[in-house]
């Protein structure tokens, strides 16, 4: 009999980590049905899972620990991962000794411990760890991505009080492998719904910048490449601007950091309220923004750039109870056409201009060369 089935609600998304966590999964299906192939399993056939057990976390927890530690895992995460594999390896041993000598009710123990260890292993533990690592490489800070996922431990350490619960109500062995297998299903749908406040979090953390709210770099640029693609095949207008504050540094060193991280989320503000809800901005640096502008020209990017030079030109910013700075934005801007439908080529010619603009004096905004 089959307990648990392999599908999508065990994948991390880390192939490597799948693909042991696959042959965990079979282990422990083979470990049920050694207990109800009668009714007195071989010790033999027991042991046998219990040794391909062992090599299994051998091998799995040693790439795991090297995985998450070439990702950068805060350190909290990986010394309460490393001590969840010490307790699967130090509760396999001594059972399985209780086993060789004939204690078949030890087996039984050993089975409630591992699907109680699969629970909370594979569905909570190693399903933080994914989206932190994913969180991290997309350019969270470690220690965040910790701190966002300890927020729902406390729903796995119920969840597994309630595995447990319910297992030690199981009095007989086909009443409790039936149970078992109903059980889990309800725990990997409740899971599910535990864990999504979590994985939506982590992927906005992902993708966006933490000062001013915008997409950040590598968000900007996925979906950069994906309106130009679109653009591409329907033959599209497209425009795209890279903005940077001038001499912003001056306000940093003048007034302060805190000074200066308000005059970019006032900043970014004032270029969001001149876009259209189809126009896409992010924070890709520093003082530097870049907007692209779909199904747009020469003429009305020309309009458009003339507005956001007025507007933030003119906005007098409060940055603490006494003092209003002014500020000023160089842009630099390409469109398809004339240029090429190449997202590459197009940054570089409106960086250009953008480099341009600085040149030229600043407050001002320049067009790539055609």
């Amino acid at each position: 009999m089959q307990l648990f089935e392999w599908d999508g609600s065990f994948i991390t998304g880390n192939s490597l980590v799948d693909d042991q966590h696959e042959q965990l999964v079979n282990l422990i299906n083979r470990f049920g049905k050694s207990l109800s192939n009668s009714e007195s399993p071989a010790t033999s056939s027991i042991d046998d899972v219990c040794t391909e057990l062992i090599d299994y976390a051998n091998l799995h927890f040693r790439e795991e620990e090297r995985l998450m530690a070439s990702v950068g895992l805060d350190k909290r995460h990986l010394l309460e991962h490393h001590k969840q594999h010490e307790d699967l390896i130090s509760q396999i041993g001594p059972m399985r000794q209780l086993v060789l000598v004939g204690d078949l009710a030890a087996s039984k123990y050993m089975f409630e411990f591992l699907v109680n260890w699969l629970v909370f292993h594979i569905l909570g533990t190693d399903m933080l760890m994914a989206r932190q690592m994913r969180a991290i490489e997309g350019g969270v800070a470690s220690e965040e991505a910790y701190l966002v996922e300890e927020a729902e431990s406390k729903t796995n350490r119920q969840l597994l009080s309630s595995v447990k619960k319910l297992l030690h109500q199981v009095s007989q062995r086909n009443n409790m492998l039936a149970a078992l297998n109903n059980n889990l299903e309800q725990q990997v749908e409740e899971r599910t719904i535990a864990l999504t406040k979590a994985n939506h979090r982590l992927t906005e953390l992902a993708s966006t910048d933490a000062l001013t709210g915008l997409m950040n770099r590598r968000a900007f640029m996925e979906e950069a490449q994906a309106k130009f693609k679109l653009a591409k095949r329907y033959q599209r207008l497209l425009s795209f601007l890279m903005i940077d504050i001038d001499h912003f540094k001056k306000v940093n060193d003048t007034y302060g950091h805190q000074a200066g991280d308000i005059a970019l989320v006032e900043t970014s503000k004032i270029i969001k309220n001149c876009l259209r809800e189809t126009d896409v901005l992010g924070r890709i640096g520093g003082e530097e923004f870049a907007v692209l502008l779909p199904e747009t020209g020469l003429n009305q990017t020309t309009e458009l750039t003339g507005r956001l030079l007025e507007q933030v030109s003119s906005t007098k910013i409060k940055i603490d109870v006494c003092r209003k700075i002014s500020l000023t934005i160089s842009v630099g801007v390409a469109t398809v056409p004339p240029l090429s439908m190449n997202v590459d080529t197009v940054i570089k010619e409106a960086d250009k201009a953008l480099y341009k603009a600085k040149s030229e004096g600043r407050n001002r905004c320049c067009f790539a060369a055609t």
